[in-house]
Parts: structure tokens; sequence; C-alpha cells
């Protein structure tokens, strides 16, 4: 299940997203949603099939002020390779972070960083030989990030 568990965080790790945003121009309150696809990579595409990620996003940040503060609920499902591992079933991820993001204006960049932490719920429901199992476990994690 370990094996399992950090297979899917790496995949968390490299999914695409395309988004959708919605925001409120200069106003402090910034929302967002998000949708995309989940692809496994290295040793875990051979278990999991693509999957879906969605993900809701609340921002603060006061105006003027170079710092801000961030909310993230996401969720992540991948089923496994019946053919390949002879499992049914699948692995899912239901996360929700929380961040402090430091930020200026720079003409037309805007370079910023930003730091948090969350919990991660990982969901492993499978069927073997006509017998349900599910296995569920929290782990604790941070994130971080710079850009412009």
């Amino acid at each position: 299940m370990k094996r399992a568990c950090l297979t899917l965080l790496l995949t968390l790790g490299t999914m695409t997203s395309a988004s959708a945003q919605w925001q409120t121009g200069t106003k402090p309150l910034h929302i967002g949603i998000g949708a995309g696809l989940s692809v496994p990579v290295g040793d875990v595409r051979s278990t999991l099939d693509q999957g879906v990620q969605l993900q809701g996003v609340i921002r603060y940040q006061p105006m003027g002020m170079p710092f801000g503060l961030k909310a993230s609920v996401n969720y992540q499902k991948n089923n496994f390779k019946v053919d390949e591992v002879g499992i049914d079933g699948y692995q899912s991820v239901v996360s929700g972070l929380g961040s402090l993001t430091l930020g200026i204006k720079l003409g037309p960049l805007r370079p910023y960083v930003t730091a948090g932490g969350g919990a991660f719920r990982i969901t492993a429901k499978m069927t073997e030989a006509g017998t349900d199992s599910t296995q569920s476990e929290v782990k604790f994690g941070i994130n971080g990030a710079a850009g412009l």
C-alpha cells in the first residue's frame, strides 16, 4: 500500500490540468475551478489507467498588500488496469491544502513564492478473486512553488 500511495502522489505531481478560472478583476477575492487528466508515469503506468483530477481554489489577497492566502480542495481518481494486475478497482486522493503567497508586481511580471501544507486522504478500493476490500489512510504534506 505504501508503494501504491507513493506512486499515486507522484502521479499527482505530474498530472496535466486544463482549468477554467473566474477572477474578480482587481478585487481581493479570487475563485477558480479546474479539471484535467491524470497521467500515470514510471512504474505505476503499468498498474493504473489514466484518470481525472478536479480542483476548487479560493484565494484572498488584500488590495495593496504583497501577501495572500490560498486554499484548495482536490480530487483525483485512477482505475487499476485489470488485465495487467488482476485487480478491479481504483485509487483516489482527496486533499485540502492551505498556502501563504508572497508576490509583487514588476511591470508585466508578477514573481511569487508560495508555501503551505495540507492533508491527503488516499483510498484504494479493490475486488480480487470476488472479495471486496477498501484501504484508506490520511497523510500530511507540504507544498511550495515559485514563478513569474
